[in-house]
């Protein structure tokens, strides 16, 4: 027997402990959503991807409630472009689902302040920093998805060297949630391997946990160097998603 969830309450209910449903799901959510056992599908947009739908829980599971949704139709509610599924249930929804090309990410929180005193190199960036930023990461780091305007109250933050070249950035967004999301770290390709990363990410973090009591982010699975980075500074994995194009049915 499947269950339709509709709301943010009774999405964080299924699972109290997932930080995910916790951080990431809107408050005025009205789904659709279905669960059987620990298994959910719930429709997700995000604002780099657009309408998406994404599965969670053990392969089992995911499996009888995909078989029932197929089954009722109940997939003709969703109006997915992408699919975001928890790497243990991927290859449930591989054999039902056909699927196109993605990534591989991780989701990534922290209600913790990173350690240390603030450093006086990050200024916070306004209006008039905008052409530096676009350069600095069209340049050095063109597959970012931190873009300069691309939402409404953006908080960049960034480094200038001696001769006020713009050598390092990153910026706060909010999630569709209304929750802090880091994102664009940037740096300089002749300035990297000084620990400028570090202190990018470390500022941002600080000020959104001050703020909000939590910081949220994505990183590929593959990018082990920001990986290790963001664990050394208290960010958890809270999922580990497989991120595809999705077709249809199979």
């Amino acid at each position: 027997m499947i269950t339709r969830l509709a709301s943010a309450a009774e999405l964080r209910s299924f699972d109290p402990a997932d930080p995910f449903l916790q951080w990431e799901i809107p408050a005025d959510y009205t789904g659709p959503a279905y669960a059987l056992g620990r298994a959910l599908i719930l429709a997700r947009t995000t604002q780099t991807r657009g309408p998406g739908m994404a599965v969670l829980g053990p392969s089992g599971d995911v499996a009888k409630l995909l078989d029932v949704m197929i089954t009722d139709d109940l997939l003709a509610e969703f109006s997915p472009i992408n699919l975001a599924c928890g790497a243990p249930c991927f290859d449930a929804v591989a054999e039902r689902l056909e699927l196109g090309p993605g990534g591989d990410w991780h989701w990534m929180w922290t209600e913790a302040a990173p350690p240390g005193v603030a450093d006086e190199s990050v200024i916070e960036l306004g209006e008039v920093d905008h052409a530096d930023l676009v350069g600095l990461i069209e340049q050095h780091n063109p597959g970012s998805d931190g873009k300069p305007g691309r939402q409404p109250g953006q908080t960049w933050l960034g480094i200038r060297g001696r001769d006020g070249l713009l050598i390092a950035c990153g910026v706060i967004e909010s999630n569709l949630a209304g929750r802090p999301l880091l994102s664009g770290i940037t740096v300089h390709a002749d300035h990297r391997g000084r620990g400028l990363g570090r202190t990018m990410t470390s500022a941002l973090t600080r000020r959104a946990v001050a703020a909000h009591g939590v910081c949220t982010l994505g990183v590929y699975a593959a990018n082990t160097v920001a990986l290790r980075l963001y664990e050394s500074l208290g960010f958890r994995i809270g999922h580990r998603w497989r991120s595809r194009r999705l077709i249809g049915l199979r």
